[in-house]
């Protein structure tokens, strides 16, 4: 059977994590070396293997910490699955009994401050060599049990706690590094973006005006982004967006947004981070834009006992306006297009911005003015529309009024699935109901479009 492994995409940040197992066993009270035990650990693993379910393995993972309470990993998995599912509190539970065990076994983390704000990695590096870290754990766990606390602390207005965590993280980071010999910088992205919150937040809750502490918090998010942009999450989106545009680099804070949404499908939170950036940047057209998406995305989401359902005519009737003041030239057109763009650097080619090419062929459609281009259009903006019921609802009705239905009944399966209890998940059915209705009369021979619709 494959091996079943738990989510680990997190809300704020990513770091892939070796599926070795280790045991922490306290020799006594005074915390002695961890050793590990290869029965238990295989036992431990065998739970990956044997489970049928993510469901299943999470309740196995429980029963085996709460029958070893010294086993650090299963409180570290445990801790990283609940952070996944954004369940703040029993992560925290579970972390702070993986550092208990750390602590016991004779690791602590207290850098003095001329190794923590500088960058002197080889300080560092002895400062950790000089400690005890047992053979029952790895840098890579600790960096991440670090990291996991750093965030939490973020999440609690913790600041204090989160910069002490958030060293901690990055020192374990460079000090695996250069333990090893490694000179792949992408594997400190993750302490990185956690340090660039932390600096932000405490930008943020100084009102913005220390200058030296909005400079090392951009020094972090640029560094963090140039190795890696896919490990930008929402959270770092809206910081890393706010400092952009304080230091007057307006362009990059938007390209990195269009970025974003290249790589990340559309939610309400990415949207209203959208809005809240190119408010900060005037350009109003792509505010409202972002307004529209927001609100069609709400009508995906409505189910069919709310007290006001909406067709999405509003919304398209607004878009209509926003056209007609843009040709007027009474808003304006700065900044309409997508810049490809890595912060830090200065070259753009403009393209298209996809909000944009959604509203149009919405508008078009209602006016009855849809070609085979806007289909085409909307089937390449599916990666940025995969978790939205009124996107696939769009797709749907613009191939069927284009005599293409057939082909896009994939579309209905979707809209149904992503929310089975919508007002377009009821449309999307009845549509279905007239197809086979429609089979079924033709009496013919082949059935692969009622396969297709049943299967």
């Amino acid at each position: 059977m494959e091996k079943l492994k738990l989510t680990t995409i997190f809300c704020c940040v990513t770091l892939a994590v070796s599926c070795v197992v280790f045991v922490a066993t306290s020799c006594s009270q005074t915390g002695e070396q961890v050793v590990s035990d290869r029965a238990l650990q295989e036992s431990y693993e065998e739970l990956y293997l044997s489970a049928n379910s993510q469901q299943e393995l999470v309740a196995s993972l429980i029963e085996f910490e709460v029958a070893n309470p010294a086993h650090f990993k299963s409180k570290l998995d445990l801790a990283q699955w609940y952070f996944s599912q954004a369940n703040h509190v029993l992560s925290w539970q579970y972390l702070q009994r993986a550092l208990s065990l750390a602590d016991e076994a004779g690791f602590g983390m207290e850098f003095e401050d001329s190794a923590t704000d500088g960058d002197d990695s080889t300080l560092i590096s002895n400062q950790i060599s000089q400690m005890n870290i047992p053979d029952g754990l790895t840098d890579i766990d600790l960096e991440l049990l670090h990291r996991l606390l750093g965030y939490l602390c973020l999440f609690r207005d913790d600041i204090n706690g989160a910069e002490k965590y958030g060293k901690t993280s990055l020192a374990l980071t460079d000090y695996h590094c250069s333990r090893l010999g490694n000179t792949d910088e992408g594997l400190v992205v993750p302490s990185l973006y956690l340090m660039a919150q932390v600096l932000f937040s405490m930008a943020e809750a100084e009102d913005f005006v220390q200058e030296e502490t909005i400079e090392n918090a951009l020094e972090y998010y640029d560094r963090a982004y140039k190795l890696n942009p896919q490990g930008l999450a929402s959270m770092h989106l809206l910081g890393y967006g706010k400092l952009l545009v304080r230091v007057q680099r307006t362009n990059e804070a938007e390209a990195m947004v269009e970025e974003f949404f290249r790589r990340n499908a559309v939610t309400l939170d990415t949207i209203l981070v959208a809005q809240e950036i190119y408010a900060a940047t005037n350009n109003d057209y792509k505010e409202k834009i972002c307004s529209f998406l927001r609100e069609d995305y709400v009508l995906g989401l409505l189910g069919l006992d709310d007290e006001s359902p909406v067709t999405g005519e509003n919304w398209i009737s607004e878009y209509k306006k926003l056209v007609d003041m843009r040709e007027e030239n009474k808003i304006s057109k700065t900044n309409s297009g997508h810049s490809v763009v890595v912060p830090g650097e200065s070259d753009y080619q403009e393209e298209k911005f996809f909000g944009e090419t959604y509203c149009e062929a919405a508008l078009r459609y209602k006016e009855g003015r849809i070609v085979k281009g806007d289909l085409d259009s909307l089937v390449g903006l599916e990666p940025y529309f995969i978790s939205s019921p009124s996107y696939y609802w769009l797709l749907w009705t613009v191939a069927k009024d284009l005599g293409n239905g057939e082909a896009f009944i994939p579309a209905l399966k979707k809209t149904i699935a992503l929310n089975p209890s919508g007002v377009f998940a009821r449309d999307a059915r009845q549509e279905i109901q007239n197809l086979v209705a429609t089979q079924v009369s033709d009496e013919k021979e082949n059935n692969s479009l009622l396969d297709s619709i049943l299967f």
